[in-house]
């Protein structure tokens, strides 16, 4: 491929990389911005739903409070509290029952007794209410301070209302509290229902409650179809523990939020927040609605079970909760990006051409380079290049003009470089074969002293069995130990990566086996080891191992006298540079009058020797047995 095509292709691939970054970056960061957005978007427009519904609340809380004050309520209020306050509280509890027994058992409507609750003043004045607002009531009643209902727009269950919780709430010890009960779904008006519950007061004195019951889905209904901008939007209106009052498309209270979007919303660290729900990426975002949240001016709830009612609220408040697709979301992004494509492959074209262009117009001299190089190759050593510039090419055909100056003077030469070639490699092959000579010499060297070390050991074993002075057969075997162990260590050393140290612990294992294999009695002794792995040279490895030959020799042939079996504990550590080598056995013992200063025997000498040899301590004493310390510096 020509070099100029080459550079094209580079300036093309440098070009498309940088496209591909940069477009994964605009879109990373196009995505990131406008789910931001979206995302304080949905949380602002779940504020703005929660303040209008919010304020939707507060208007029916007002109209009831409106209603509650007019007088034909008040005067009737008082007229009743006045009548059953002349009675005892015996006397009066029997008269409320007597006639919610009454009430309950009269099914006609149009008993004169039914009657009277649905037509005096304070009941027309409530039904003129209902004619106002037509469709937005559903039962209005009053109840007197002692619970007792004195006038309905309609026939309800029960005359006497004090033991109910709603009751409850808006009495509030006497002292009154406005009380919105969350009722639920209402089956005899298909639709949702809450009570604004009123507190009516005279000079600051409780007197009586006035309850209205409001169909509100659709209010509901109409809240969130007026904020929804597009089909990619989903609003609902929930309740704290995910029941949905409020959906397009579905009923109230059939459906509910998913776990993991409710999730979010009862841990409340956020007002907006990305979730996945059913394996898709969402947005949400959610708002409390104020008004249902229980505070000290106006309680919400109800109870979950009520006649005629399902799915009562108890104590939960409402959320605007808003949804919408990450793929919808990021459309606007799909725009851009589809655009950005399309300018990425225009700019592509137009650099290709550029590229080119320019790189026939850069390699111009390039190629006037390759063409003399290619005859200078091809035997041509009179070629050279006209420099013509003074930037790298320049420099680099003038380095090129010298460099085959130069080849040419050193051709002469050439004759002469071959034959020095020829003698340098006869003289390599001769080294060769001398080191294989020696290797093959050193081999045998090694092979002869381990032979060595075994015969003299084994002219040493001969020499003591033919011997009957037992002295002599001692001395005799204690010498071929001593040789077994240097040779022990020989071999070690001629294995090992290095001759210039070997491993403690693996010399003393194999010297420890070969030592008790002299000694038939030694099955029936433990001998435990705790050896730490050390590397030392021949010069310290050679006194520990003949030291250790004498004391383990000896530990072997008198330690146990009298004794069946007994256990020897071997341990050489290295502590601040010293090296501690400690045998302890728990055989006979020392003699009592024993003086490692006054002992003059070849073996003792021997070890006192090698101890200062390597510049170290030696001691010996009783310790449940025999207790021998060496102790020297690294």
């Amino acid at each position: 491929m020509k070099i100029q095509n080459k550079i094209a292709l580079s300036m093309n691939f440098i070009g498309i990389v940088i496209i591909i970054f940069t477009a994964i970056f605009y879109n990373n960061l196009s995505q990131k911005t406008i789910l931001n957005e979206k995302l304080m978007n949905l949380k602002d427009l779940s504020a703005e739903i929660s303040q209008k519904l919010n304020n939707t609340l507060e208007a029916n809380k007002v109209v009831a409070l409106t209603i509650s004050s007019a007088p034909v309520i008040k005067e009737a209020l008082i007229k009743s509290n006045i009548d059953f306050s002349t009675l005892s509280e015996s006397d009066r509890n029997r008269k409320i029952e007597q006639l919610n027994n009454k009430w309950m058992n009269t099914e006609d409507i149009n008993n004169t007794f039914i009657q009277k609750y649905l037509t005096n003043n304070p009941a027309k004045f409530l039904k003129l209410q209902q004619k106002i607002l037509p469709g937005q009531y559903g039962e209005i009643f009053l109840t007197n301070k002692y619970g007792v209902m004195i006038a309905s727009t309609g026939k309800l269950t029960t005359l006497a209302h004090k033991q109910k919780y709603w009751w409850q709430a808006s009495f509030n010890n006497g002292k009154g509290k406005t009380f919105i009960d969350d009722r639920g779904f209402d089956d005899s008006v298909n639709g949702y229902v809450i009570g604004i519950v009123v507190p009516i007061m005279d000079k600051n004195e409780f007197i009586g409650i006035l309850k209205c019951n409001i169909n509100i889905v659709g209010e509901l209904t109409d809240t969130i179809q007026s904020f929804t901008l597009n089909n990619s939007i989903k609003i609902e209106i929930s309740r704290t523990k995910g029941l949905i009052l409020a959906e397009e498309g579905y009923r109230p209270l059939s459906n509910r939020l998913p776990d993991n979007l409710l999730q979010y919303i009862q841990i409340e660290k956020a007002k907006s927040f990305m979730v996945g729900i059913n394996k898709n990426k969402k947005l949400a975002a959610f708002a409390p609605v104020e008004i249902t949240q229980n505070s000290d001016l106006i309680g919400f709830g109800g109870s979950e079970i009520s006649i005629d009612h399902k799915n009562g609220n108890k104590g939960e408040g409402w959320n605007i909760v808003i949804v919408q697709d990450k793929s919808d979301a990021l459309r606007e992004v799909s725009n851009n990006r589809n655009n950005l494509i399309i300018f990425e492959i225009i700019f592509i074209l137009l650099a290709s051409i550029f590229s080119l262009l320019f790189g026939k117009w850069i390699t111009k001299p390039l190629i006037s380079l390759s063409n003399i190089a290619y005859k200078f190759g091809e035997g041509d050593l009179s070629a050279r290049i006209k420099v013509s510039t003074k930037d790298e090419i320049g420099k680099l055909a003038t380095a090129f003009n010298t460099m085959a100056e130069k080849l040419n003077n050193t051709l002469i030469s050439r004759d002469k470089l071959i034959h020095e070639n020829k003698l340098r490699k006869k003289a390599e092959k001769e080294v060769k074969l001398q080191l294989e000579e020696k290797s093959t010499i050193l081999k045998e060297t090694h092979h002869r002293i381990k032979n060595n070390f075994a015969t003299i050991s084994g002219l040493l074993n001969t020499q003591a069995m033919s011997l009957e002075n037992p002295e002599a057969v001692t001395a005799l075997n204690n010498a071929a130990g001593r040789v077994n162990s240097m040779a022990i260590l020989y071999e070690k050393m001629l294995h090992a990566d290095s001759y210039l140290n070997s491993s403690v612990k693996e010399y003393l294992n194999s010297l420890i086996k070969d030592i008790a294999s002299l000694f038939p009695q030694s099955s029936n002794i433990t001998i435990e080891k705790q050896i730490q792995e050390l590397s030392l040279s021949p010069k310290e490895l050679f006194p520990i191992g003949i030291i250790l030959n004498e004391l383990l020799t000896n530990i072997f042939k008198y330690a146990y006298i009298g004794k069946e079996s007994g256990i020897v504990k071997i341990n050489l550590k290295l502590e601040n540079n010293y090296i501690t080598l400690t045998i302890q056995d728990n055989g006979i013992g020392l003699a009592n009058d024993f003086d490692i200063k006054k002992q003059k025997g070849f073996g003792i000498a021997l070890i006192r020797m090698l101890t200062e040899q390597l510049r170290g301590e030696f001691s010996m004493e009783n310790f449940n047995g025999t207790k021998t310390i060496l102790k020297f510096p690294v």
